[in-house]
């Protein structure tokens, strides 16, 4: 019988270990992955570390003013987006930095395929029901059928739908 149950010991250690070490490779994954997602943001000069309550963005804040489209074709050329500010505590974030920059900002939001439904450069539609209060201060922003494109303004502290040819700064976002 001693034979057998030290070969269960043994088969047990060997387990315990292969689980232990599993974990351990783990963390370490998780911290490289986080460390990574710094370095990214990091190796990018223009690009700097945003944190806000949710979570953080790695961001590129333009101090030349540029129409929708050059704004948008300069984050593509940056390996970004124009930034997507979905949700209470990034869009708490993006007012924070308004005072800051005490002007109106270009972000991924628009209503250039389909007047009304305004889509998130990530893809993602704002609905209506969403609108007011959180991103427009009223709740039919999409008032003027030349008005295709998202700022945030610094008169309002909330999203406004503007001509997409006018130049304003605006933000990118690297996708990480």
């Amino acid at each position: 019988m001693r034979p057998a149950s030290s070969v269960h010991i043994v088969l047990l250690v060997i387990l315990f270990v292969i689980m232990v070490h599993g974990q351990v490779a783990r963390w370490s994954n998780e911290r490289l992955n986080k460390n990574l997602k710094r370095v990214s943001c990091s190796k990018n000069p223009a690009f700097g570390e945003m944190t806000f309550t949710g979570g953080k963005m790695c961001c590129f804040w333009s101090v030349i003013p540029k129409t929708f489209a050059d704004a948008k074709a300069d984050c593509e050329a940056r390996g970004a987006r124009l930034a997507v500010f979905k949700g209470a505590d990034k869009m708490a974030f993006l007012i924070s930095q308004l005072s800051i920059w005490a002007r109106d900002i270009w972000i991924g939001l628009d209503d250039i395929q389909k007047e009304g439904t305004f889509v998130w450069h990530d893809g993602t539609i704002l609905y209506k029901h969403e609108y007011h209060p959180l991103y427009f201060s009223n709740d039919n922003p999409d008032n003027d059928d030349n008005q295709d494109c998202v700022d945030l303004s610094w008169s309002y502290w909330k999203f406004d739908d503007d001509s997409c040819s006018k130049s304003k700064n605006y933000v990118c976002e690297k996708v990480l």
